[in-house]
């Protein structure tokens, strides 16, 4: 059953910006280790950070706590995965909720198009 939805539209370009002009203070603070290093690797780096950002905002709305609550952006990770849909990891203060509301299962998708991405994100339990 859905317990809850999250979406996320960014722009491309402002993404492009933020993370030029920010760069590894923007990185260190928002993405895991592991992020870093699987977007750092792709042709288009922009691209992936982008989605990690929408997915993680998605997942904060699907959680109903926005970016208060005490949940951290690396309490959401995104893990990709060869040949499947990623998967959303969570930890700390975002791990707690998820499971005090008895969340099983998180979904997430992802579709750009010119210089939009948006990110959806399900939450369901039984």
């Amino acid at each position: 059953m859905i317990y809850s939805i999250g979406t996320d539209v960014l722009d491309l370009l402002r993404i492009k910006k933020i993370i030029k002009r920010n760069s590894r203070d923007l990185l260190k603070f928002a993405f895991t280790n592991n992020e870093i290093d699987y977007c750092e690797k792709q042709v288009d780096s922009v691209l992936h950070f982008a989605a990690r950002i929408a997915a993680k905002e998605a997942v904060f709305k699907a959680l109903e706590t926005g970016w208060s609550g005490g949940v951290g952006w690396k309490d959401v990770e995104l893990v990709n995965h060869f040949l499947r849909n990623p998967t959303i990891r969570l930890d700390g203060k975002a791990k707690l909720i998820a499971e005090e509301r008895k969340i099983n299962t998180i979904r997430a998708n992802f579709s750009y198009a010119d210089n939009m991405l948006i990110s959806v994100v399900i939450f369901e339990k039984e």
